[in-house]
């Protein structure tokens, strides 16, 4: 091991080639509630695909406190707003699958209870005529909720591709991380698990990175890989890195084959226990940087389209991160995938490394002989760059080349700075083709105010990445 204050990545692309479309469960989908702010006890439709009809197989979550349903079809689940919930993300367990809602829910205040008492008494007194005014004064208010939300549609459709990512990065990234609260112990060998919430926000800063490459469709956490995580990630807390980190000996302390399992995953060690810390190691899985990481495989594992479900596990100073993998691409994915991605970009989040990967359909496609050249779009310069990688995963459909911006460039003198980048001679399909797409780097600075991001607040000191 390196010197302390650093952090540790492993990863193996063989974890990629076991799985099968078989064994990966039919797709449910949570894409929205209604209404968006409602008072405790007040009907809640979540709206979706694939939950199916069983009860017992789908729970539903407000901010970590379970809600009864009241009916559920395949599209659609009717809860009530639970005692003691609290303003956050709703979640939906569908089996060991975890869908988490896009937008917080608001909980306004209930009315006082001699309020309450008063309101029953005089709507029992008001009769029929008051129930039908009632009625056609709820039909109204569904109306207007209808008319704000089309105003809300056609409000996000009018922003500018600008307005649509400052939102984004203020909304899903550029916000406060929650302690993990790990509860186990090495020395014991217990686990133990994480608070859900910390696991559900590296989650999201997972789908804010894929997000930003052109991938819509979020990923999901898988509950049972979740568990296997954390075993993983014990034996790493116990042993430190092993001669062979992803394939641990039974002898190795705190042992299990569930974790032996996982291991084959990716795997962190930080040099010093850390909280609030899981969010920022996603950071580092995409940024890629030390020796050995040159081919930048952490971050096109994580941003690879066919990645549908993850499972997370984490102590206070490691952690293990394992996927299923889909043998197909799902419909409406870019032809490739680049970081920094094509648009607006924070400057921020441009690394040293830059990457390409071109998302093949035919095994005999190749990128070996491809060549990259990136522009000043302003002034037409060229900045030199120096490619360290190129290498082709064809079962797994990932063309990649990776490339560093000569040294002393500094493409950040104006407040959005936009390179051109052309990547020529990729073979497709027998044929020579050329990609070229804009970055436009901002200015975190120039941005409007708002809390630090989480990572901002960390520094932890992290060791060499391998």
């Amino acid at each position: 091991m390196r010197s302390a204050h650093r952090l540790v990545l492993l990863i193996l692309p063989i974890l990629f080639f076991s799985c099968t479309e078989e064994n990966i469960p039919k797709e449910p989908t949570f894409t929205s509630f209604h209404p968006k702010e409602a008072a405790v006890g007040s009907p809640i439709s979540l709206m979706g695909t694939g939950f199916g009809t069983d009860t017992s197989y789908v729970k539903v979550f407000f901010h970590k406190i379970p809600a009864q349903i009241q009916s559920l079809s395949d599209e659609k689940i009717e809860v009530k707003v639970p005692e003691e919930a609290s303003t956050g993300p709703i979640s939906i367990d569908v089996g060991n699958l975890n869908l988490l809602s896009s937008e917080d829910f608001l909980v306004l205040a209930s009315p006082k209870p001699d309020e309450k008492e008063e309101e029953d008494k005089q709507t029992l007194e008001e009769g029929e005529e008051e129930k039908e005014s009632e009625e056609e004064k709820e039909e109204e208010s569904e109306e207007e909720e209808e008319e704000l939300s089309e105003e809300d549609e056609e409000e996000e459709e009018n922003l500018t591709d600008k307005e649509r990512f400052v939102r984004d990065y203020f909304a899903n990234y550029a916000v406060d991380s929650s302690p993990e609260n790990w509860t186990g112990d090495v020395n014991s060998c217990n686990p133990g698990d994480i608070s859900p919430v910390s696991r559900s926000e590296a989650l999201a800063r997972l789908n804010y990175f894929r997000r930003q490459t052109g991938i819509k469709i979020p990923l999901r956490l898988n509950t049972e890989l979740s568990t296997k995580c954390q075993k993983a990630a014990l034996i790493v807390a116990a042993n430190g890195w092993l001669p062979n980190a992803h394939f641990p000996r039974s002898s190795a302390t705190c042992y299990t084959k569930d974790g032996a399992d996982a291991s084959i995953g990716n795997l962190y060690l930080s040099s010093g226990p850390r909280n609030a810390f899981l969010a920022y190691t996603i950071n580092r899985f995409i940024e890629d940087p030390g020796r050995g990481n040159e081919e930048v495989a952490h971050r096109a594992w994580f941003l690879h389209p066919k990645l549908r479900e993850i499972g997370v596990g984490y102590t206070n100073i490691s952690g293990a991160v394992w996927w299923n993998l889909h043998d197909s691409y799902p419909e409406g994915v870019p032809k490739f995938i680049s970081w920094p991605p094509q648009g607006y970009v924070v400057d921020e989040l441009v690394y040293p490394r830059w990457s390409f990967h071109y998302l093949s359909r035919n095994q005999r496609d190749r990128i070996e002989d491809a060549k990259v050249g990136v522009l000043k779009k302003t002034t037409r310069e060229e900045i030199p760059v120096q490619v360290i990688a190129r290498y082709s995963y064809g079962k797994e459909g990932l063309l990649s080349i990776v490339w560093t911006l000569g040294e002393n460039v500094k493409p950040m003198d104006e407040e959005d700075a936009t390179l051109s980048v052309t990547v020529s001679n990729i073979q497709v399909e027998g044929e020579t083709t050329s990609i070229s797409y804009e970055v436009i780097i901002v200015k975190k600075t120039s941005l409007v105010s708002t809390p630090s991001a989480r990572f901002q607040r960390q520094n932890p000191g992290l060791d060499l990445l391998r």
